[in-house]
């Protein structure tokens, strides 16, 4: 039902105004012409956010003391921590990609949560504090640049990799990041910005959106499309078994698996470290094309939601790099070493994500706006 005497409401993606109407509860009212969602009906509020948060809290501070996984061969034993993955770089002398390791696996989880919980509290007991508008915005960044969950699939398709240069066990660490990786999806799927706003007594001005355009998406995908050349081209790993050393590169690599016979994992590799890559470059170029020829669409709007989404996934390749080289180092028995590609292949996933974050969908619509029209549950 539409709000009488409310002001229109405009789609922050096309500019399209809308009356305001209230959707059933469990549902969210979308624009019409973009499908962007407008006003949602949560079925759970931000106590549940909280209590999700509270447990995903406890989940990640019992991780940290708690092993990931083990290896074992010839009566040695290895294990990995969460902290781990990212020492286990410096060790092989890349520092700037063993931080950035870090601030996916500790860093980001850490300011998610922390934020996540603080301003939930703040909601809760209608108390603003100081800075946390900034803390908001905090929280956007953090749950961009926090990937457990790339972590969760790594540790299942390393355990089944590990498995043909040693004997793998998981810890009592994989339990806990499945509990807190499911409950802070949770708590961020019901977390309201709005509502955490309307509880702590501010409403947000209208102003016009400033003033957008591609030069930057542009060139941050053409320095990505840049580093992936010596990404693919280069060795990204280094395997060393009783002596015989073999060199892979990504390609190579995913060749291996599918002739040990690992066709689901080969697959899985293919998709997240060859197919999503050169998707999301071909899938940015299309939307600039689109952009600057003004014939874009609601396909566009949702093409660009997709490459968002897939966008931390491209991680996989370069967090299972640094779990076996965490693990398998066993002198002339066995090791793990990452290549040179490491850091290259990095530096695109990285790339590449900013590039989408800096594209504003509004460009993808021209300045005509249709008539006002309620939104569409």
């Amino acid at each position: 039902m539409n709000a009488a005497g409310a002001a229109p409401l405009d789609c922050p993606t096309c500019g399209t105004a809308h009356q305001p109407a209230a959707p059933p509860p469990g549902r969210v009212a979308c624009c019409r012409r973009c499908s962007t969602p407008l006003i949602e009906n949560r079925r759970f509020n931000l106590d549940t956010s909280l209590a999700f948060a509270l447990t995903a809290a406890v989940a990640f501070v019992t991780l940290t003391f708690l092993p990931l996984m083990s290896v074992h061969k010839a009566g040695l034993q290895r294990s990995i921590h969460l902290d781990g993955l990212g020492d286990a770089l410096f060790a092989q002398g890349m520092p700037l990609l063993g931080t950035f390791v870090n601030v996916c696996l500790v860093i980001g989880p850490v300011l998610l949560l922390s934020g996540a919980l603080v301003l939930l509290f703040a909601a809760r007991l209608q108390r603003p504090f100081p800075g946390w508008r900034f803390m908001l915005r905090l929280l956007s960044f953090a749950q961009r640049w926090s990937m457990p969950e790339v972590l969760f699939l790594a540790l299942v398709i390393s355990f089944l990799k590990i498995d043909t240069l040693a004997a793998p066990s998981v810890g009592m660490g994989f339990a806990m990041l499945v509990l807190g990786v499911t409950a802070l999806t949770a708590a961020m799927q019901i977390f309201d910005p709005a509502e955490v706003r309307r509880r702590l007594g501010y409403t947000r001005p209208h102003s016009p959106p400033p003033a957008a355009n591609d030069s930057a998406p542009l060139a941050l995908l053409a320095a990505a499309a840049i580093t992936l050349i010596p990404a693919n081209a280069l060795p990204i790993m280094e395997v060393s078994l009783y002596g015989k050393t073999t060199v892979n590169t990504i390609f190579g690599g995913i060749l291996v698996l599918w002739r040990e016979g690992l066709w689901g994992i080969g697959l899985i590799v293919f998709i997240a470290s060859f197919l999503v890559p050169l998707g999301k470059l071909a899938g940015l170029g299309w939307l600039i094309f689109r952009a600057r020829t003004a014939r874009s669409g609601a396909f566009d709007v949702k093409l660009h939601r997709f490459i968002d989404f897939i966008g931390r996934w491209s991680m996989l390749d370069i967090l299972l790099i640094a779990l076996l080289a965490g693990l398998i180092q066993f002198g002339s028995l066995g090791y793990d070493r990452p290549g040179p590609a490491a850091p290259a292949f990095a530096a695109a996933v990285i790339l590449t994500i900013l590039a989408v974050e800096s594209f504003p969908p509004r460009l993808l619509f021209n300045n005509s706006r249709p008539s006002s029209a309620p939104a569409q549950s």
